[in-house]
């Protein structure tokens, strides 16, 4: 095509930029008219990004509303469940201290119940994957992840430790007996991991929750407070196993026929020496061994004195206070030339009363003695040992406690070598020896101790706090010279507790014993029950008439200063203050012959009296003495005009049998309105 002239005309030339004119609309006003067109203004271009932006915002609008909703619906329920999710975490967590693992589980799985279907809720409306977007508009809302997360975790972990303590429970005996300690320590320091976790996971729990405000994570503080006590029990534990030394443990037999304050006689014990959680060694003495080359010379408590000058060992659990006890027992045997010439400190203390024994052999079966040409089994092993012990040929040749030494290694190995099922059953017997107080634990190390306590199994009196107000009541049996006649007498309590209209409470006390040995052949069970009880009740009450005590002369003056005797601080003080541990103490014989009931009967009035216009809880705590059953009657009875909220009238009845350690109630009252 031929090209026309302007196409070949030639380039403009560029005018360069310093002599361009300068623009005029930079000179005027912001106000200045531009459009000299004053006809219909022309369409304006439409911006291609302002529409899908607007639609975009009011679709997130839309989205943050109905998250919204779901969001605040999610939270009612979260709310609403925590309560009871934590409920479940500490009776669970209660429970493992309780050794009953069946419930812990329960609890464990039921609460993981209830974190799934609130996760499932969650996902439902898939608020766990936008929480980060929402949380722009909802702050508290981008914590929700990690709590579902955290929370769900801890659910697992705490199933995991139950697990974890039902394998350890099944077999830590076994690995001791076995020389298997290495197996106890890594599974010791497996909970120990695995209990770390969960305390971190309660932590960021009760964070995320504090945001949120869903109520989870100020109740969790408790269930933390539980975590961080059983870290540091496990922590001293497993550094007390440990260590690449022998650790002694002393392992005391109490026979609460002969009853004394700490659950029974000692006759025998073992000395049991374990090497990083083996038992490396087992020792079983007859107590008078030790305490016949015992060096110290000790003036014996008062009621003592009746049967023996010196105080030894085989009395030294003179106290209801088992870690007194505990302390006082080692003591004494650390200074026999025994233990003393061996620098063997003992680090702890295992009390086991006959009925332990009774169970062992209910679970392992019967054990034949071919050189005894017996059969022992659980019916007739305590009674067949008494016979040995007090008559049989070991006695006449100076040997009354060698049955013992035969029998318990065969104990021992059967329980290394039990099933499954097995130690199941012996797991359950052990729980009910530990909540009656026939099985208490005593160790030197502070940590250890205050665990024991928490979990209930040190056999500790308890210490009334400062905001305590009621009634206490323990009643303490020993046995001063009436045979083994314990294992024939029943007790029962009954105490009636009555506050007057100007606050006064006063107390009637009756303790009756009835002596039912009279048939039996041999003279220790039906000698006379020669009985000294001591009563403890609330420090500073006042004694007002005592009825069916039985009068004793005085035991034998001696010279104790004279003869070199040391005295035992405790023991003075106790009989100085007429108190201990923070009570006061109401003392008496009680004789009951064989065929006979008799009781003793104490009246007295508590310290102070019950404000009744501003009180509005009345406690009540009854320590159970250890190898002691019967039965408890209790009677407390308000004046006219008020009630106690658990009964509806004046009058709180209950009668306890087959004593659990420790009976603690807090009852609270109404006033009625006229």
């Amino acid at each position: 095509m031929p090209k026309k002239f302007q196409d070949i005309l030639p380039p403009k030339p560029k005018i360069p930029q310093w002599k361009r004119p300068v623009t005029s609309k930079l000179l005027l006003p912001p106000s200045a008219n531009f459009n000299r067109y004053s006809g219909p203004s022309s369409p304006k271009p439409k911006n291609s990004f302002q529409t899908p932006l607007a639609a975009t915002l009011v679709i997130f609008l839309l989205l943050i509303v109905f998250y919204a909703s779901n969001i605040f619906d999610l939270k009612k329920k979260v709310a609403g469940v925590a309560p009871a999710v934590s409920d479940k975490f500490q009776t669970a967590l209660e429970s493992l201290l309780n050794l009953d693992i069946k419930s812990a589980k329960e609890n464990f799985a039921a609460a993981s119940s209830d974190i799934d279907s609130l996760k499932s809720e969650a996902n439902r409306y898939g608020l766990t994957s936008i929480a980060e977007t929402i949380g722009v508009v909802i702050p508290y809302v981008k914590s929700f992840p990690d709590l579902v997360k955290s929370v769900a975790d801890l659910a697992k972990g705490t199933v995991d430790l139950s697990t974890d303590l039902e394998n350890l429970y099944k077999n830590m005996l076994g690995w001791m007996i076995n020389r298997e300690g290495d197996q106890l320590i890594k599974s010791l320091s497996g909970m120990k991991d695995r209990v770390e976790k969960i305390g971190g996971l309660t932590a960021t729990i009760m964070e995320a929750g504090s945001k949120i405000g869903d109520g989870l994570g100020p109740d969790l503080g408790a269930v933390n407070a539980k975590v961080k006590k059983g870290l540091g029990f496990l922590d001293s534990f497993l550094g007390w196993l440990n260590v690449s030394r022998n650790q002694h443990l002393l392992v005391l037999f109490q026979n609460p026929d002969e009853i004394r304050p700490g659950g029974g006689f000692i006759g025998s014990y073992a000395h049991a020496t374990l090497l990083k959680g083996s038992l490396m060694d087992l020792d079983v003495r007859d107590i008078y061994d030790p305490d016949g080359q015992l060096v110290r010379k000790v003036v014996p408590p008062k009621a003592l004195q009746r049967i023996t000058e010196k105080w030894g060992a085989r009395d030294a659990n003179w106290f209801p206070d088992f870690p007194t006890s505990a302390r006082k027992v080692s003591e004494l045997l650390e200074s026999s030339k025994i233990y003393n010439e061996q620098l063997v400190k003992f680090s702890g203390v295992v009390a086991l009363n006959t009925e332990v024994i009774r169970d062992l052999m209910d679970v392992i079966g019967p054990v034949k003695l071919k050189d005894y040409n017996l059969t022992l089994n659980s019916a007739n092993i305590i009674k067949i040992i008494q016979s040995e012990v007090e008559s049989g040929e070991d006695k006449k040749a100076g040997q009354p406690k060698k049955i013992l030494q035969v029998l318990t290694p065969i104990i021992f190995d059967r329980i290394g070598k039990l099933g499954d099922e097995e130690k199941k059953g012996l797991l359950l017997k052990l729980k009910e020896r530990f909540q009656g107080k026939d099985i208490m634990v005593y160790f030197k190390d502070p940590s250890l101790e205050a665990y024991l306590k928490e979990a209930g199994v040190a056999g500790e009196i308890a210490s009334l706090p400062n905001s305590f107000f009621g009634s206490y009541l323990s009643v303490v049996n020993a046995n001063i010279g009436g045979g083994k006649s314990d294992a024939f007498v029943d007790q029962s309590i009954g105490l009636n507790v009555k506050i007057a209209k100007d606050g006064a409470i006063s107390n009637r006390l009756v303790i009756t014993r009835e002596h039912t040995g009279e048939e039996e052949k041999e003279w220790w069970y039906k000698a006379t029950n020669k009985n000294y009880i001591q009563v403890l009740v609330p420090l500073g009450s006042r004694l007002l008439k005592t009825t069916g005590a039985t009068t004793k002369p005085a035991p034998v003056a001696r010279n104790y200063k004279a003869l070199g005797f040391q005295i035992d601080a405790d023991v003075s003080g106790i009989e100085a203050a007429g108190a201990m541990f923070g009570k006061l103490v109401f003392a008496n014989w009680l004789d009951v012959p064989a065929g006979e009931k008799k009781s003793l009967e104490l009246e007295y009035l508590n310290p102070g009296k019950f404000d009744l216009s501003k009180n509005k809880k009345f406690s009540f705590i009854f320590d159970k003495q250890s190898g002691v059953n019967g039965i408890l009657a209790l009677e407390i009875e308000l004046p006219e005009g008020y009630m106690w909220e658990a009964t509806g009238s004046r009058v709180f009845k209950e009668s306890y049998q087959g004593l659990l350690s420790r009976i603690s109630l807090d009852l609270n009252l109404l006033e009625v309105s006229r």
